[in-house]
């Protein structure tokens, strides 16, 4: 009984939430590692938008979500005009690495 309330508090809540942080606060050292995260949050609230069981929480928090990574990215995107657009050391390649392979795991690539 209490995975079905603490698994969609997690999906549907806790894990979107950090995702957005992380666009918003996170660290970026390139702009390709900005656009990945911006693609993971939204492919992950995609996912919870289509395919959430929304028992515990309302329907409608799919949208939050998007509106506070909408701001998040609009928060975050002068900073990122001034940074290179792609990863020049290893630490970048393989964060970049890490997000495109999270993105790929989300789409079911």
């Amino acid at each position: 009984m209490m995975d079905v309330v603490v698994l969609p508090l997690v999906l549907q809540l806790v894990v979107p939430l950090v995702l957005v942080a992380f666009v918003a606060f996170g660290p970026r050292w390139n702009r390709l590692h900005w656009w990945l995260s911006i693609a993971v949050t939204w492919a992950w609230i995609a996912f919870i938008a289509l395919a959430g069981l929304w028992l515990v929480l309302p329907w409608y928090l799919f949208l939050v979500h998007a509106g506070l990574l909408a701001a998040a990215m609009l928060l975050t995107w002068r900073v990122e005009a001034g940074r290179p657009r792609f990863p020049s050391s290893v630490r970048g390649k393989i964060a970049a690495g890490a997000l495109a392979t999270m993105l790929a795991a989300e789409l079911g690539v």
